[in-house]
């Protein structure tokens, strides 16, 4: 069979194996369907699995018919064949190679030294092989092999840290809509990928004071995730130990300067509302909300710039008042970004546009709206990147109800 023909066999027959999230349980899987289901074209007969522990690699697990030994054996790292497998890759040795001890491969129960290194190392699988197989043809099939389990090992690496970075969103993306008197509030966000670097929040400060929140941590995945979960801490811990509003920005900037795996870029908006309609906020580098008045629309831009390129800037804070009837609107840059066939942005003059035409609707239903309208937009386009939107209603208090006449 054809060397590339060969490796998409093994690949398409790894592939069909479910995520593990544990690499010892990849490798023995991803060994064990090779000499089962392939290994008749590479003239399989068994193997052996190696993990690094420390100075050594331990003997975890023999298959095929490989010889058993007593459990606990191991072999140093310093091993001229793990040597030469560690720097290259793939290494085929026969007993009378240099560096090779002949006696712990016949222990071993065979004739050749021939292993992969799959894991950046982290484990070393030893194939044996029938007799009359070339060098040259093991070579060749060692490669295919070390690609196909190290793709695996990856691949399955990949699949947990996705689930992490979910699991991390997820329990900081708000479970249900607040309850706030005199206000219709409602958010929600939808990641490009599996996981957005997109972050929305409702804090309460007192029973008369919620905190709204809303961010975008450049990039997606578990690096955007943990970044936002920054911001989430530190939002949280700065509104419970009543920091002002100024000193909870300027400390949540400080730390994100400080990350060393995150791309240390977020735009924020934060901003307390009160019951009275006030709102206290400071905008960092995010798409201004808008307050949508009767006939004007006032942007909330007060603030500063992205958090963390500049640990000791300092943040001013700006303050609106809604008037019943007001409509105020936070989203990421997603929303207007987002293009049709044609590359035209669906832009900030279309929302405004749209959410005029929808005022009189419920939150819920202008956010549905506005995602529906955006997905339209876009056509077979695939989503470039995360979308969120809240939006917060001042309801006009109900008229109060006529007086009866008195009762005769």
């Amino acid at each position: 069979m054809p060397y590339r023909q060969l490796f998409r066999v093994v690949e398409q027959k790894l592939s069909a194996l479910p995520s593990f999230g544990v690499p010892l349980q990849v490798v023995r899987a991803s060994a064990e369907v090779i000499l089962r289901e392939v290994s008749e074209p590479f003239s399989l007969r068994g193997a052996r699995i190696y993990q690094r522990q420390g100075p050594e690699y331990l003997l975890v697990d023999t298959l095929g018919e490989g010889r058993r030994v007593d459990p606990g054996f191991t072999i140093p790292a310093s091993y001229p064949p793990i040597e030469k497998t560690l720097e290259n890759g793939v290494a085929v040795m026969g007993l009378n190679s240099p560096g090779v001890d002949p006696g712990l491969e016949k222990r071993l129960g065979v004739e050749r030294f021939a292993a992969v290194a799959v894991g950046d190392g982290q484990f070393i699988v030893a194939f044996s092989f029938l007799k009359g197989k070339k060098t040259e043809e093991i070579y060749q099939g060692l490669n295919i092999l070390r690609h196909a389990i190290s793709s695996k090992v990856r691949e399955d690496q990949i699949i947990k840290l996705l689930a992490e970075a979910r699991a991390i969103q997820e329990s900081i993306l708000p479970q249900k809509q607040p309850r706030f008197e005199g206000y219709d509030i409602h958010g929600a966000s939808l990641p490009a990928d599996v996981v957005g670097g997109d972050y929305f929040d409702y804090i309460w400060v007192d029973g008369s004071i919620l905190g709204l929140a809303i961010a975008d941590a450049t990039g997606h995945g578990l690096p955007a995730a943990l970044q936002v979960r920054d911001v989430y801490m530190g939002l949280r811990m700065g509104s419970t130990r009543e920091y002002k509003i100024a000193q909870t920005i300027q400390k949540l900037n400080r730390l994100i300067n400080r990350e060393k795996l995150t791309s240390r870029f977020v735009s924020l908006f934060y901003g307390e509302l009160e019951t009275s309609g006030v709102v206290i906020y400071i905008n960092a580098g995010h798409n201004p909300p808008m307050v949508f008045r009767r006939r004007t629309i006032e942007y909330l831009t007060e603030g500063g710039p992205v958090l963390g390129p500049l640990p000791d800037r300092r943040y001013n804070r700006g303050v609106v008042r809604l008037e019943p009837g007001n409509l105020m609107l936070l989203f990421t840059d997603g929303l207007i970004e987002a293009t049709n066939a044609a590359g035209e942005e669906f832009g900030l003059d279309r929302v405004t546009a749209l959410v005029r035409q929808h005022a009189r609707g419920s939150a819920q239903a202008i956010v549905e709206m506005l995602f529906r309208k955006v997905k339209k937009w876009r056509g077979d386009r695939s989503q470039e990147d995360d979308i969120t939107v809240v939006v917060v209603k001042y309801l006009k208090p109900e008229p109060s109800a006529p007086a009866l006449p008195p009762a005769e």
